[in-house]
């Protein structure tokens, strides 16, 4: 290669590699500004902002529903922001191994029940994330202005009734909602052990449990129209609950469907899932990590993670804490003080199997739901696709922990 060639390449490739950055870099924290990443919009990024503001410490919050793609995408240019707050678990603690997250110190004041404690590090042996908020899953909403009641027991529940509201859509992870479905079904019809079994990657998908719990959801939801069910989001599902006559009777969705009935000035009630033979409940949360050194961020995720900023949440409507120092008591209503109570107490909690799986996984997962929702004679080639992603993961990316 002539010289002169040679250093042209050279002058093109330096922005390049200024922009890569390998694990455990960061860019200087000297900014005035903690730059701060999260999933939420809308009215639920004010919500989120209230929190922020409390901690006296100047932000620059940006909302994605895109998150995992853009966090991507900037951690790999050099560029991540500060905080990003993230659904899945499994998908910081692949940051952590991957050297991109910063462990964090001891945090005051930071009273949660042993389950979270656990979540907070992320599968390692120290703490790498903090809850920012959590959600009580395993709930069946319905109005109590109509005639529809919730199933009290496994054998109204299996028996059918009122028509299930249901939609699969959340870009750019459609899909999720009937993850929740198969993973409600599993640890309520099979227990935490194969639940846990199954999340760690050490029970077969299809094995007699994991298929059973597909077949039943599949049975639950025969009467919904597949194609109204792939095109409507899940947060619009539910409005039809309080329609008159009603387009769908029960929905099943986490405490968050709360925020989404008050958006549309209705107020829903809830009943715990059956008992299929365990009693408990599923639950996820949203956690916040660092991806840098600065030490206003820290302060940020201190404070995220101390009483003072969830006190925040039972004003909010629709958003709960987990920490023990924000008593039920502070919510507004019955039924918000219910899953507060169930959330700081922590006892008979699992939490969302894939939102604790490796990602390739949980995204299979995803197009596993819709591929059976679209055509329940394919279940076995899903079930075999998904144990064929299984075997090409690597035993260091599971994460075994799911219950308290």
């Amino acid at each position: 290669m002539r010289p002169t060639t040679r250093h042209a390449v050279l002058r093109a490739l330096v922005p390049l590699l200024l922009l890569t950055c390998a694990p455990g870099c960061a860019p200087p924290a000297d900014r005035a500004l903690v730059r701060v990443l999260g999933p939420w919009t809308g009215a639920e990024e004010a919500r989120f902002k209230a929190v922020l503001d409390r901690a006296g410490v100047p932000y620059d919050y940006t909302g994605s529903r895109a998150l995992g793609q853009v966090l991507r995408s900037r951690v790999q240019q050099g560029d991540p922001p500060d905080i990003a707050v993230l659904p899945s678990l499994g998908e910081l603690a692949e940051y952590a191994r991957d050297g991109y997250l910063r462990e964090l110190p001891p945090l005051p004041g930071t009273d949660y029940a042993p389950l979270w404690q656990d979540l907070a590090r992320a599968g390692a042996d120290r703490t790498h994330a903090v809850i920012v908020k959590a959600d009580l899953k395993s709930l069946i909403w319905y109005d109590p202005d109509s005639d529809v009641r919730p199933p009290a027991n496994a054998e109204q529940l299996l028996a059918g009734g009122a028509p299930w509201c249901l939609g699969l859509g959340s870009s750019p992870d459609a899909g999720w909602p009937g993850t929740d479905w198969i993973e409600d079904l599993l640890l309520h019809q099979a227990g935490p052990d194969a639940y846990r079994r199954w999340s760690s990657g050490k029970l077969d998908w299809t094995s007699p449990e994991v298929r059973r719990a597909w077949e039943t959801w599949g049975a639950l939801v025969s009467g919904v129209p597949v194609e109204r069910a792939l095109l409507t989001d899940f947060d619009d599902a539910g409005a039809e609950m309080f329609t008159r006559p009603q387009g769908c009777g029960l929905d099943h969705l986490g405490s968050f469907a709360r925020a989404v009935y008050r958006e549309l000035g209705r107020d829903g009630a809830y009943a715990d899932f059956p008992d299929l033979g365990w009693d408990g409940w599923e639950v996820s949360a949203d956690l916040a990590g660092l991806f840098t050194d600065s030490p206003a961020a820290s302060r940020l995720l201190a404070h995220l993670a101390g009483a003072d900023g969830q006190r925040v949440w039972p004003g909010s409507g629709g958003a709960y804490s987990a920490h023990k120092g924000v008593p039920p008591s502070g919510y507004g209503d019955e039924v918000d003080r219910r899953i507060a109570e169930v959330l700081t107490r922590g006892a008979s909690l699992c939490f969302d199997a894939s939102d604790l799986m490796p990602p390739r996984l949980r995204s299979a997962f995803y197009r596993g739901v819709i591929n059976y929702l679209e055509a329940p004679e394919t279940l076995d080639g899903v079930l075999a696709e998904l144990d064929r992603v299984v075997d090409s993961v690597d035993r260091t990316e599971w994460i075994t922990l799911p219950c308290g």
